[in-house]
């Protein structure tokens, strides 16, 4: 990544801006999306059924292409954060709201995956993006650095689909509109798809651009 020393003050340098390598996958993706394909054709006018298939795939792929540009999570997901090494003292998690952390887990030396004790850390769900912190007079395990030798599973999001920002919904709705006015010479796929000015416009105000 990059080549700066862990920190943690807040819009700082965090531990993905230090030489540590890090991974960020979805374990257990929403069990919904934030729009419906109803919303979708109220929104744009469109009435045929026959259209449904499409818009289902559009709605996923605007969903996931708005999380990527905001750096948050939306319906309630299972993240796994993957470092080379532990932080040295607090760290914070990508795509926030943070809503709890599961298991902190790491490989000893013996190259067996051992897990930290619940009560070794504290949560912080209030700030934004959430924390982990050793609890009162404990330390991370230290002088561990090797591939994803860390692993952290955490639920992230607003909730259920209902608790997702109107803002987040619009943005949707206004991408897939785009796209699927523009079907003739767009791919919907998320490495190849752009997101509209107005659709950019609403979500800067939820970005956390800085983070992964």
């Amino acid at each position: 990544m990059y080549t700066t020393d862990f920190c943690t003050t807040r819009r700082g340098n965090y531990w993905w801006d230090s030489t540590s390598k890090w991974n960020l996958s979805v374990t257990s993706a929403p069990a919904a999306e934030p729009v419906t394909v109803d919303d979708i054709k109220a929104h744009s006018r469109v009435d045929l059924a026959d259209e449904d298939g499409w818009i289902r795939d559009a709605i996923s792929a605007a969903r996931r292409l708005c999380e990527t540009f905001t750096k948050r999570a939306f319906v309630t997901q299972t993240l796994r954060l993957s470092l080379d090494q532990m932080p040295a003292w607090e760290f914070y998690l990508p795509r926030p709201p943070l809503v709890s952390v599961t298991t902190i887990k790491y490989q000893d030396s013996s190259n067996v995956q051992q897990t930290i004790s619940g009560s070794a850390y504290t949560v912080d769900t209030y700030s934004e993006p959430g924390r982990i912190t050793p609890a009162y007079n404990t330390s991370w395990p230290t002088g561990i650095v090797h591939t994803n030798a860390i692993e952290v599973i955490y639920v992230a999001g607003y909730g259920a689909a209902s608790a997702v920002p109107a803002s987040i919904k619009q943005a949707i709705k206004m991408t897939v509109e785009s796209w699927y006015q523009e079907r003739g010479t767009q791919v919907i796929d998320q490495t190849v798809a752009e997101l509209p000015m107005s659709a950019k416009s609403l979500l800067r105000a939820e970005s956390w651009g800085y983070l992964p």
